[in-house]
């Protein structure tokens, strides 16, 4: 078989895999991996910490973007409805 009719079998396949699902796999895998590892509570606990890394790195980058030092609820709010939409 030749490259390409390769490529068309495999594409035309109903494999159920896009960006947000692969993500997805990826962090509970690692979520079951840390439970195993270093136990439920401590997971629990490292997970917690990544989230608001995650959730300072975005807040500064909107901070920065949006040049607005004081970030009120009404930013905030719509910070939150924007970062929705571009995360689907």
């Amino acid at each position: 078989m030749t490259e390409q009719n390769i490529a068309n079998r495999i594409a035309c396949k109903n494999i159920d895999i896009d960006a947000s699902s692969f993500h997805q796999i990826i962090l509970l895998e690692l979520e079951k991996l840390l439970e195993d590892v270093i136990g439920y509570e401590e997971s629990k606990s490292f997970i917690s910490m990544v989230a608001d890394k995650v959730g300072e790195l975005l807040y500064n980058k909107y901070k920065v973007e949006i040049n607005d030092e004081a970030m009120t609820l009404d930013t905030i709010a719509h910070v939150l409805v924007d970062l929705k939409r571009r995360i689907g």
